[in-house]
Formats: C-alpha cells, structure tokens, sequence
C-alpha cells in the first residue's frame, strides 16, 4: 500500500529531516533516454517495404552480442517460450505437448517436466515455463552477485537428476557466474538458456552477455537501459531461426497458400519498434558509461560500514541498469510485510529497513524500487520447489514477513536491499543529498508515531 499525501508530508517534517537541502527536481528511479535520429528511421520503416527495418535490426543486435543470427519479438518471456520449445524438442522430441502421445489436448513441450529457474528474476520469465506446461523449480542465489548459486544448482541436480533445462538470469544488470553453471550443466546433460534480458551491453569476462549455450535471449524494457518494448532470441544455427520465425509468425509454410504447419504463434516485433530500437542501439555504450559515472559517484560514498554495493563477481562488468545497495544486518531493526496492507516497523534508535528508505526517499519526490522478490515468495509460485543450500523447501507461511527457511540467501537480499535512484542525468550535488537522506533514516523516528515491538509483530 503507498503512503499518503499526508503520511509523506509527516514524513518531510520529522525532526532527523530538519534543514535538509531538498532536490531542485523529483529524481526519477531511472529514466528513458532518447537519442536523436530516430524519427527519420521510424518513418522510414513505416512506408518501406515489410519486415525490412526488422531484419536489419535483428543483424545489428547479433552481431552487437557475438551471435549468428536472432529473431526480434514483442517481448524478452516470447524469445524465452521460443528457447524452451528449442530445447523441448531436443530432450522430449516434440516441440508441442499437443503432438506426443502422453499430451494430447494438454498442451505444452514441457508437459510435466521440472525447469530449473532462478530464483531472483523476472516473474514473466518463469511464466514461460508456465505456459509450455513446465514446472519451474527455484534455485537460490549466490548472495554476492544476486544471481544462481552454482552450489546449490548442483545440490539440486542431485535431489532432481531427471531435469535437463536451466534457466539463468543476471539480476540487475550483472552477469551471473557463468563459467561454473556452464560446467555444471554439460556435467549433468541439462541445456542452458541464458537470459541476458536484464543485461544487454553487460561483459562476462571479454565476451557480452547472452553469448552462453545454443540458445539465449536479450530484452529491451522501458526501465532498461535501452529504452524500447521487444525482445530477442539468439543462436548461431540457421536452422533455429528459420523455425523460430515459422512459429513467430503463424507457422505459415513458404507455400503460395496459408496453412499452419505447426503450433501458431504472433509475437513478432514490429517494423517501426525495430527501427526504433536500431536508432538507439547505436548509443548503447554511451548510455552504460553514463550510468557507470552514476554507479562510481554512489560507491564512492559508502564506505562499507553499514551499506554496500552488489557486487559484480571478478569477471562480470554489469550494464548499470539498476544500482543497488544492501544493509548490514546489524544496522536493520525488524520490520515486516502484512500483505496488501503495508509495513510495520520495530523502531529502534541507529537502525532502519528498506522499506522505511524507500517511503523516507519517496518523500522527497526520489523515486527509488525494492529489489527483484524471490520468485518462491510469490503467491503463484509459494507451492513450487525451492533449492538453498540446506536441500529442498517450501516457502508455504501465511505471513510474507516471517523467514520460513534457513540459508535462503534470496530472502536474505531482499529483506536488506534497495535500488538507488540511476537516472544518468543525476548531478553529484543530487546523489550526494540521496545517501544524505539515508544516512538521516538511521536516527530515531518521530516519537508520535505508533511503534511496535518484535513480539507485537509476530503475534
């Protein structure tokens, strides 16, 4: 639940806010930056021949990531559903539950099969899964990069040897550890799809992001750092994207007549969201060194005492897309969720919590987010399976507040992180009055507003 005008405003007034220097702006959580020439290129798709401006993007954006080929679609969970049916036929020999003898009228190329997903990603991304039948079974991450855990993956091959598809993400911008989960995967037969959705532009070693497997997808967000809607999927047999375009668009044959030869799908991308996104791809670096600035500005002003930045692992070099910082444990004080109808906090003097920066920041017009929830948190996803370091589990209490499971390190990241504003046109005076505000919510709350105990919480 947000807060109210007026709870804000009491927000603005409390004593530990007193004299602060309040923004000349509101800083937003990020922003969409358009770089010119793109009229011209849109227009241009519009009354030019069809299809043109996306098989020109679709070049650039292969050759941008290091792959043969790609297919752009409407969206980075289509490209995802695309790689799944890829991978399907290769391990089960259908690329549609509707054509095997066990899922007939069931549908789905992952009928009853368990995928292995990261835990920290887009919720969208697990919904693939979903949607071909599939069961996504969740890993946890590793707590420094935020990303799988390459330990716990193969604890979960062993609780789970008949799954043979993993699903990787790079949470915030920044590149999982790669070179243990490839080794992994080839160790136990299973495929790997990377998804680079959240990570184009980022490096893993000398290499970009999405270059890992026979199949990976790239995304473009609204809040990414290329602004766009759309995504794509990447591999280097022609085989795979003269398919993938029969399913994207309608499974027609090349016949004179229309027919559909295969399960029809109508999820490509547009011409003129092409053009668009070439215009920008040009820029992509640019971008990324201005979010760097951003980044090295805000690591530059934690000391590590009680805040923290997420690290980058020792061969990843993120994108910049979100910027987020954790709390020491010991500079928290308990605070928890009560569903749809907000927090309540445990108020204890020196300490704060992630939700109290984000509504203390919100106050000041600084937009700010939570970080990505673990997806075995989700009520869609509470009854699905759960793999930490301590074996198989089940996130299955009625109080989103209270840690069910021990070593889930995913809960550990989210209960203790947040995204810093990362608008690349942030000054140094402005990012400096963000961590100023900050520092300010570890001194005592106002007095007149009602706080609980831990045990009036858990009760």
């Amino acid at each position: 639940m947000r807060p109210t005008d007026y709870e804000l405003e009491a927000i603005r007034k409390e004593r530990r806010f007193e004299n602060l220097i309040l923004p000349k702006r509101n800083i937003p959580f990020t922003k969409r930056t358009v770089y010119d020439g793109w009229q011209e290129k849109v227009e241009s798709a519009i009354t030019g021949q069809q299809g043109e401006a996306r098989d020109i993007f679709e070049k650039q954006i292969a050759e941008y990531i290091g792959r043969e080929y790609a297919v752009a679609m409407d969206s980075p969970a289509a490209a995802l559903q695309m790689a799944l049916k890829f991978a399907a036929a290769e391990l089960y020999h259908s690329y549609s539950g509707i054509s095997t003898p066990s899922g007939m009228g069931k549908g789905g190329c992952l009928y009853g099969k368990r995928v292995f997903c990261q835990d920290m990603m887009r919720p969208e991304m697990a919904a693939a899964v979903v949607c071909e039948g599939g069961e996504p079974v969740f890993i946890d991450n590793d707590g420094w990069t935020w990303n799988m855990d390459p330990e716990v993956l193969e604890r979960a091959f062993y609780i789970f040897p008949d799954v043979k598809i993993v699903i990787v993400s790079n949470t915030n911008g920044v590149p999982a550890l790669l070179k243990d989960i490839v080794e992994l995967c080839a160790k136990n037969g299973a495929i790997l799809i990377e998804d680079a959705s959240d990570a184009l532009g980022s490096y893993y070693g000398n290499r970009r992001v999405g270059f890992v497997g026979s199949l990976s997808v790239t995304g473009f967000r609204e809040d990414g750092v290329l602004y766009g809607k759309g995504g794509a999927l990447l591999f280097d047999d022609y085989f795979f994207k003269h398919k993938t375009e029969e399913w994207v668009y309608q499974s027609g044959d090349v016949r004179s007549w229309h027919r559909n030869e295969d399960l029809p799908y109508d999820c490509g991308m547009t011409d003129y969201t092409a053009a668009f996104l070439s215009s920008q791809l040009a820029h992509l670096d640019e971008e990324i060194s201005r979010r760097k600035t951003v980044y090295d500005r805000y690591a530059s002003m934690i000391d590590g005492s009680a805040l923290e930045m997420q690290s980058h692992g020792k061969d990843g070099k993120p994108n910049y897309q979100r910027i987020a910082i954790r709390l020491d444990s010991s500079a928290m004080y308990y605070s928890a969720e009560l569903g749809g109808d907000g927090y309540v906090f445990e108020d204890v003097h020196g300490a704060t919590c992630p939700q109290e920066l984000c509504i203390c920041l919100q106050a000041f017009g600084i937009g700010t987010s939570r970080v990505t929830m673990p997806l075995h948190r989700m009520p869609f996803y509470r009854n699905h399976s759960f793999v930490c370091a301590e074996g198989e589990a089940r996130y299955n209490k009625e109080s989103y507040g209270q840690i069910s499971i021990p070593a889930d390190d995913g809960e550990a990241v989210y209960n203790t992180s947040i995204c810093l504003p990362a608008d690349p046109d942030m000054t140094e005076e402005e990012q400096k009055m963000v961590m100023e505000i900050i520092e300010r919510c570890f001194y005592m709350r106002n007095p007149n507003y009602k706080v609980w105990t831990a045990e009036e919480i858990c009760s």
